[in-house]
């Protein structure tokens, strides 16, 4: 899978097909997505007749792979001055800790619900196993949800090991919430107040710790890596025109789980599932499940990856 290089599974399938067929000419709905190839530098575009060609492989990709390079590298970077602000002596008294350590399990906990209550109008999360705060002790996000604070939660394909976990996260899609899946480094949790919230250990036998971040450059970094993390996810949320059992399949088939997989994660017998997706592929008029992803995009069964 290209997604590690942010391919979403339906350009990566274009990407095959362009591959495939030397050229491509667009169609009403693919220009979208054949114009982010060509910004990644996979496709180019010959203007007369209109049509798509693609960048070989071992010419595009390396290019990509250094991309991704170094975007982690900046990411290390940004974690290693989180640890050169935690190490610092403490501030002149009257000034705010521009990083702060908070230790135990129910500190860490009470935190990360204030942080929440306190954010004037947005939240944004990485959200990853293994959990220190497993449940929402007395309703707090259904509370700021009503008061009209929106949600963009990012979780990580390890997420989908939980049992019953897909469920939970269409569930929790609402008024006010957007989620996706894809790959997460860390766990994050970024309000607008501004301040950040990062755990920095759930270990077994360590004591949970997390650290409160209000420093303005460190917060603009975590910003960014949330930003670039939601921009190559799959959006997990499908829209009413999908239908009441697509909800829960078309984002865990977009996401690229097989049907064996999709078993596990929704209780369902493979035979099922073989047959809901032959039936989704019917209706989206697809050949491949690559296909029905990319239709499922294109007809509005879920969510753009414009969210913001």
């Amino acid at each position: 899978m290209l997604d590690i290089l942010g391919l979403s599974p339906v350009e990566q399938a274009v990407y095959e097909a362009l591959l495939a067929r030397a050229a491509i000419v667009p169609s009403a709905g693919d220009e979208v997505v054949l114009d982010r190839l060509v910004a990644l530098g996979l496709a180019t575009m010959d203007p007369d007749p209109p049509r798509y060609l693609p960048v070989p492989p071992a010419e595009a990709l390396p290019a990509l792979l250094l991309a991704r390079e170094r975007e982690l590298l900046a990411a290390r970077q940004c974690v290693a001055e989180l640890d050169e602000q935690y190490h610092q002596a403490a501030p002149p008294a009257g000034e705010s800790t521009a990083v702060e350590v908070v230790h135990g399990a129910r500190a860490v906990m009470l935190r990360f619900f204030d942080l929440q209550r306190d954010a004037p109008s947005q939240v944004r999360g990485i959200e990853s196993p293994p959990y220190v705060v497993a449940d929402d002790p007395d309703d707090t996000v259904i509370t700021l949800l009503d008061r009209g604070l929106r949600y963009r939660i990012l979780y990580s394909r390890q997420a989908l090991d939980l049992p019953g976990r897909p469920y939970g996260m269409v569930l929790d899609v609402s008024d006010g919430r957007q989620a996706r899946i894809g790959d997460a480094s860390v766990k994050l949790v970024l309000t607008d107040q501004p301040i950040g919230f990062l755990p920095l250990h759930t270990d077994p036998g360590r004591p949970p710790a997390a650290l409160v971040v209000r420093d303005a450059t460190l917060l603009a970094a975590l910003s960014a890596l949330f930003e670039l993390c939601w921009d190559r996810a799959v959006p997990i949320n499908a829209r009413a025109g999908a239908g009441a059992v697509d909800q829960a399949l078309l984002p865990l088939l977009v996401a690229g789980l097989t049907d064996q997989e999709i078993a596990a994660k929704l209780d369902w017998s493979h035979r099922t599932v073989r047959r809901r997706v032959r039936d989704l592929m019917t209706r989206l008029g697809a050949q491949t499940r690559f296909q029905a992803g990319h239709h499922a995009v294109r007809q509005g069964w879920l969510e753009g990856n414009d969210g913001r």
